[in-house]
This record gives structure tokens, sequence and C-alpha cells, in this order.
């Protein structure tokens, strides 16, 4: 049986890769069913505990690629507030986009000074929740990294992008897009606002739009 698979079993679980193990073959031998079969039987007797464990739990090295501010907004007649902070993650095998959100209460400690571009690293966990990384459970500090102490990890991840020519077919959710301002259209009598984006990697230009309550983020391209 794979080692990788029996050792990400047992961190999303709790235990040893022996017990893992000796659960396996005790199913295989329960059932009379191959390897494949008991490992199947095995996920789904503990496909909650699988659902609901983090996809990676430790130290994280990540660049802050973008935020969006403390915000309110009403939800079921309640009055709730949110904040984000959108980095790029180093995880076991590669780099993706992961998301830290601020609730309620939370957003008292969204940091007053966001260290956009800078690679930092904190401990916490990660989640996937409907295909997109979410980050929880922030145990330390973030603390900025020098170059030199992960010298791959920190150049990939300063020019980690996707260029919007090669975005296709891309399901509706949050994009994080890293490039050049070429334009801020005023707002029209349709109450939106324009912003004409060139991304880093192409200069493919695209236009964010925000409309209402959303046009007080389109500011924020004046001061990055």
């Amino acid at each position: 049986m794979l080692k990788k698979v029996v050792d990400e079993l047992a961190r999303k679980l709790g235990m040893t890769p022996d017990q893992v193990v000796s659960e396996i073959e005790r199913i295989k031998k329960e059932y009379k069913v191959s390897d494949e079969g008991a490992l199947a039987i095995f996920k789904a007797m503990n496909s909650l505990k699988l659902r609901n464990a983090p996809a990676y739990s430790g130290e994280i090295l990540a660049r802050v690629i973008g935020f969006e501010p403390p915000r309110e907004f009403e939800r079921n007649g309640e009055l709730r507030q949110r904040a984000d902070i959108h980095f790029i993650i180093k995880l076991p095998d590669g780099y993706d986009i992961a998301t830290l959100t601020f609730w309620d209460e939370e957003v008292q400690n969204f940091p007053k000074q966001i260290p956009m571009g800078d690679v930092v690293k904190f401990d916490a966990d990660v989640y996937m929740r409907k295909g997109r990384y979410i980050i929880r459970n922030v145990r330390t500090e973030a603390v900025i990294v020098k170059k030199e102490d992960f010298p791959k990890a920190y150049d990939f991840l300063a020019k980690y992008a996707t260029p919007i020519s090669e975005l296709k077919n891309v399901a509706p959710g949050n994009v994080v897009v890293i490039g050049y301002v070429g334009n801020v259209r005023p707002v029209d009598e349709y109450d939106v606002t324009f912003v004409t984006i060139s991304d880093e990697t192409s200069y493919e230009p695209i236009d964010a739009v925000f409309r209402g309550q959303l046009r007080q983020y389109a500011l924020l391209f004046f001061f990055n």
C-alpha cells in the first residue's frame, strides 16, 4: 500500500500510519476484498472525518497578493462583518491561492497594515471548501521571510501568476488579478465603476466591475 496515501489518511484522522494499515487489513480480511477495496471501505467509513479534516496543517509559506477591507452586510436579517486577505501558498504538492477570512468580532484583528507582495510564514490549517482553499485556525503571527531562507519557494511565490489569456471556463468565485491599472472610469448612470487592469504576465486588459456598494473597493486601486 502506498506510504503516501497511508500517511495522509493518518494525518487527517489523527491516527498513526500503523493504525491505519492495521484497520485496512482488518477490513480486507472481514469483507474478503482487495487492498483497493479495503481502502475504499475504510475511506467510506471515515468519510465525515476526512471531509472535515484540513487539507494541510502546519507552517505555511505564503505571499500576500490582495485583501478586501472590513465591510458590513446583512444575512438573514442579521448584520455581519467580514474582511479577507488573499495569499499564494505553498502546499506539499504544489502552489495555490488561499483566503484567510475574518468574521464579525474577528474583524477587530484585521491587520492595520497589509504586507502586500511580501512572503510570510505562519502556522495554520488549510481546508478545501467548494473547490477553494481557505485558511483557518491561525496559531502564530505572520513573519516576513527572506529569500535565502526558502530560495526556490520564494522565487516561485514571487512570480506565481496565470496569464489572463490562459484562463478558460473559469467558475464563478474569487479571482485575484495581479497587474497594472490602466484606467478608472467614473460612476455612470447605472451606479457602476469600471477599472481596466492589464495582468503582469500577458498585459492583456480586463475590466473589473464595481456596482453599488462595491464601488468603494474601486478606490483601493488609487492606493496600490
